[in-house]
């Protein structure tokens, strides 16, 4: 019998989850997974997350891993705190229109929405409410300007945003969940 092949797909910020995710899903059931690649803390130039980013090779990286779904028989997100980014989001609506299942690792955090579009509401009402108090510009402790659109904003101070997201989803499930 032919080994079932999953494509993980997933912020590369879930590097390690996902490596350890393959191996316990090629370990304990027996499918061939796809994915992201974890380097090790040797490679020249290693960084935690984006490396495509830092070598160029975003857009290269992204339809790649198109192709890996293509081969791929389903799709497993990796959605830790609900957070599906950009390019995973384009991941899952290629998968879909190409007619694979896609599955979440968090199911509970589908009913809420998705992380990057509130990030950009907390981001939107935190400009908001700092121009009503007359402030024009804030910067952040390495001199990026703050009071621009979440979309101008740098990945980490992007993450200040997100946060904040993953911190009233984590209160959300936590009271969901009360017994």
């Amino acid at each position: 019998m032919k080994p079932k092949i999953v494509c993980l797909c997933g912020s590369t910020r879930f590097i390690r989850e996902m490596a350890c995710l393959a191996w316990a899903l090629e370990r304990d059931e027996g499918f061939i997974t796809l994915g992201l690649h974890l380097l090790p803390d040797n490679y020249p130039g290693v960084q935690p997350d984006h490396m495509a980013e830092a070598e160029g090779r975003k857009e290269h990286f992204d339809e790649l891993h198109k192709r890996k779904i293509d081969l791929a028989d389903e799709v497993l997100v990796v959605n830790i705190g609900g957070y599906i980014g950009e390019s995973t989001r384009s991941e899952i609506d290629y998968a879909m229109a190409h007619g694979k299942p896609v599955h979440y690792i968090e199911k509970e955090n589908q009913m809420l929405p998705n992380i990057e579009v509130v990030s950009a509401k907390v981001h939107e009402a935190w400009m908001g409410s700092k121009r009503a108090q007359g402030v024009t510009t804030r910067k952040a402790e390495d001199g990026e300007e703050l009071m621009v659109p979440y979309g101008e904003l740098s990945e980490k101070a992007k993450e200040l945003d997100r946060g904040t997201v993953r911190a009233v989803y984590a209160a959300i499930h936590s009271l969901a969940n009360r017994d």
